[in-house]
């Protein structure tokens, strides 16, 4: 039926493809069925401590290692510090950006051993996922660090025999 190795290559891109797509769909069907994050009325500002007041919803992208997710989550605005926060992002563990937490530490991976734009590169060959080098940039560790999760292989002596 395949013929050829191509062939076979077309196929493995084609089920990967689908298989990822399927699972964003998958995760964000699982995403969206869980609470918003709604803490009532009022909630405490992470920034200033004040007293936010409850503003409506806001839906937000997650870029995760399936690719984009959409959420929806409730919203607070502190009158104080003029800050405004989803208690949610913290919940889902992704904070103030838009990366799920398994994705940083790929990124981070890939931009501490090339450069920014051929690590984004190599993250949207390699498992589909497309991120700008920029935010390659802000998830890479800083210079002389090494990546989180780095394998510690790479930094442990081996015994001598």
């Amino acid at each position: 039926m395949l013929g050829s190795g191509a062939a076979l290559g077309t196929l493995e891109s084609a089920m990967r493809a689908a298989l990822t797509a399927a699972g964003a769909a998958l995760l964000q069907a699982v995403l969206q069925e869980q609470d918003d994050g709604y803490c009532g009325p009022r909630a405490r500002c992470p920034r200033c401590g004040g007293h936010a007041a409850f503003a409506g919803t806001q839906g937000k992208t997650i870029t995760t290692v399936l690719g984009p997710v959409r959420i929806t989550r409730a919203w607070y605005h502190c009158a104080q510090c003029r800050h405004g926060f989803a208690p949610r992002d913290q919940q889902l563990g992704a904070g103030d950006g838009s990366l799920s937490p398994g994705l940083p530490e790929m990124t981070a991976l890939a931009g501490a051993e090339t450069s920014f734009a051929r690590a984004a590169g190599l993250l949207a060959g390699l498992a589909g996922i497309t991120l700008s080098p920029r935010t390659v940039e802000r998830a890479a560790p800083p210079p002389g660090r090494p990546a989180r999760g780095w394998p510690a292989l790479h930094t442990e002596r081996r015994p001598r025999a």
